[in-house]
């Protein structure tokens, strides 16, 4: 792995935990372009790893991302329904329950698990399916709600393997050029519906900046990266200070100072050109070593996928004890996303990790027998 691509993703994964923390700092409440990055990498990644291997594209992909997210989203909806995202008032009451009254607390285990209730089984099913649907808050979300960038990343996967099997050369090409014909889709059609507008969203352009970076890394001329290399600093300041302003200012305010087409320009080439300025850097040796940030990086996905269960506690206790609010101060946030990071480097650990070695025996196990017993 490019260990300046796991700096990012250590970066990326700290800053959504960030911004699902709502710290305001400065009056500014920001994902410092998080999802963007994690967007521009992911459409690196692919390109890069179909250029050596594209055989079994899709079952990798599935491989990687399902098993955990199934995971994560079963627990969250489960845990949702029980009510136990406030443990601070309902493992009491459960106690309570367990001494004094089995009976209730054989109906909350029948009954709130959420399993008997046909629309939220629904958005379940829904959700580990990767099926975009519009939430009772009336957001695109599933039922885990970081998920709908996965919803988009499978929505990139499979494009991107249906033009594998189309042509393997030119396979990012074609990719970009049906998400960028769907994105125009949203724009010329009159009612686009839902599905639309939500595969047409912004931040799939980000994964078409990803393929592009693939091929003007792969390129690069050598006098051009040279003089990156050189010019490091000036040009890490300068994208440091541009990145500080896009996350500072609203993006409407930035449209109206420097008008509509060069404040989307800049929305656009502020994450690919962080993510290529890392890249170039790796190529010369300049790259992250730290044992921390790079396993920050490994554990980027369970960090991701679990820190919504830690924000969603937070924020209920706050909820029901508003006289504990004042702990959320620099420290406390700062302890707050320490925990994050601990419990996603576990899971990354102790299930991620156990769950990807057994999908992917499993997958070699049923490609093994296709192979021995034909259809």
């Amino acid at each position: 792995m490019i260990s300046n691509i796991q700096l990012l993703r250590a970066l990326a994964a700290m800053a959504v935990v960030y911004f699902h923390g709502s710290y305001i700092f400065g009056g500014v409440h920001t994902d410092l372009k998080a999802v963007a990055i994690f967007f521009v990498v992911s459409g690196f990644i692919m390109t890069h790893i179909s250029r050596s291997r594209a055989d079994g594209f899709m079952v990798n992909r599935i491989t990687r991302v399902v098993p955990l997210y199934w995971v994560c989203t079963i627990a969250f909806f489960m845990l949702i329904n029980l009510e136990l995202m406030n443990p601070i008032y309902k493992i009491p009451q459960i106690w309570g329950w367990l001494l004094h009254d089995r009976t209730t607390l054989q109906w909350y285990l029948e009954h709130k698990t959420g399993f008997t209730d046909g629309q939220l089984v629904g958005q379940l099913v829904r959700s580990l399916t990767f099926i975009p649907f519009r939430n009772d808050q009336g957001f695109m979300f599933p039922v885990l709600g970081v998920g709908w960038t996965l919803n988009l990343e499978m929505y990139f996967y499979v494009i991107f393997a249906v033009c594998l099997m189309i042509n393997t050369r030119w396979a990012p090409i074609l990719t970009a050029i049906v998400i960028l014909f769907v994105k125009l889709s949203v724009w010329i059609t009159i009612d686009p519906g839902e599905l639309l507008m939500f595969y047409g969203d912004r931040y799939t352009g980000f994964f078409v900046l990803g393929i592009a970076t693939y091929y003007i890394w792969h390129v690069r001329p050598a006098s051009f990266e040279n003089w990156v290399v050189t010019h490091r600093w000036t040009i890490g300041i300068v994208i440091a200070i541009a990145l500080s302003t896009f996350n500072y200012f609203p993006l409407r305010e930035i449209k109206a100072l420097i008008g509509y087409a060069p404040a989307m320009f800049l929305y656009f080439m502020l994450p690919f050109a962080t993510v290529l300025f890392a890249l170039f850097l790796n190529n010369k040796g300049l790259c992250a070593s730290s044992r921390t940030i790079l396993l920050l990086g490994e554990a980027s996905f369970s960090i991701y996928l679990t820190h919504p269960f830690v924000a969603v506690i937070v924020e209920t206790t706050l909820k029901r004890y508003p006289e504990m609010s004042g702990l959320m101060r620099p420290v406390a946030f700062a302890f707050f996303m320490a925990i994050c990071a601990v419990i996603g480097i576990f899971v990354h650990r102790k299930i991620e990790m156990p769950l990807l070695s057994y999908a992917r025996l499993a997958s070699r196990f049923r490609s093994t027998t296709n192979t021995r017993n034909p259809v």
